[in-house]
């Protein structure tokens, strides 16, 4: 099974490790984010991004499954505020096209928001629990 790993680009070196965690057990992986660098100094920033929308695009559609990964400090109810490098808005655009598409979407670690409520959406609590649940869907 392929797949794409979404959460806060703030997490990309947490989410270099579970990538490495669900190789080990034999998924493929189609997100490069967490490999990408921020935009160069001197390049057009709307062109870089622009171009890094298609890649995350493209990766989403090789995969047969979104693992959205939800932020701790801003799960749906709590009443603290969110921090800034959470407040970006792509994984939950990624798990809206991935639903779109047809694709199963899990969510690790809590709802975040209203829309993680869909059913037919898995939920689990930990990179473990979602180890678990994907050998029992192989």
């Amino acid at each position: 099974m392929n797949l794409y790993l979404a959460a806060s680009f703030s997490r990309q070196a947490e989410m270099r490790a579970v990538r490495s965690r669900l190789q080990s057990e034999g998924f493929g992986i189609t997100s490069r984010w967490p490999d990408e660098t921020p935009c160069p100094e001197g390049q057009n920033r709307v062109a870089f991004l622009t171009d890094m929308v298609d890649v995350d695009l493209f990766d989403l559609d090789l995969a047969d499954a979104i693992v959205r990964f939800t932020d701790q400090s801003a799960i749906l109810g709590k009443v603290e505020p969110v921090p800034a490098s959470l407040a970006t808005g792509a994984r939950h655009f990624e798990t809206g096209y991935a639903y779109a598409r047809g694709k199963k979407v899990i969510i690790v670690g809590g709802c975040q928001n209203v829309f993680d409520y869909l059913r037919g959406f898995v939920h689990v609590a930990d990179v473990e629990e979602l180890v678990s649940y994907l050998k029992g869907q192989s």
